[in-house]
């Protein structure tokens, strides 16, 4: 991520900024608060969709991630869950998004831990994942 703005503190900001040139509010998940925190074990955190998802964006999801104990060579095993989706269409198309990002970040994550930094004007694609799915704007936010 290009910048971030974590407090960790249950209830503190959980803010991951991808589109920074983006207008306030649009950058990424500006809002977005930790639930939930066991240092080195569990971590919780409001998570809101893109802008091209307008009606999800406005009722938010939930991440749960649960790290694992640490085996030899370093390895951790860890567990995402991704809840709070809802039915409709507008949710089916985030609900796709979501899976291949958590591919990308996931990738990305372990690329970190056992490469090094990435360097965001290049970022690091894991092996497999292709390329972003298509941007459906819409065009009509439901009341």
């Amino acid at each position: 991520m290009p910048k971030a703005n974590i407090e960790p503190v249950v209830g503190s900001r959980y803010e991951l900024f991808s589109s920074l040139k983006a207008p306030k509010g649009f950058q990424g998940t500006e809002g977005c608060k930790i639930l939930a925190l066991e240092r080195q074990k569990h971590l919780a955190f409001e998570f809101i969709a893109p802008p091209q998802f307008p009606n999800v964006r406005r009722l938010g999801t939930r991440v749960d991630v649960t790290f694992g104990e640490v085996a030899k060579g370093g390895v951790v095993k860890l567990d995402l869950v991704h809840s709070g989706f809802l039915e409709g269409e507008e949710w089916d198309g985030f609900f796709e998004f979501s899976n291949w990002n958590w591919d990308l970040v996931l990738g990305r994550f372990q690329y970190r831990f056992s490469v090094g930094p990435i360097d965001w004007k290049n970022p690091f694609i894991p092996h497999g994942i292709s390329a972003r799915p298509e941007r459906k704007l819409r065009d009509h936010i439901s009341s």
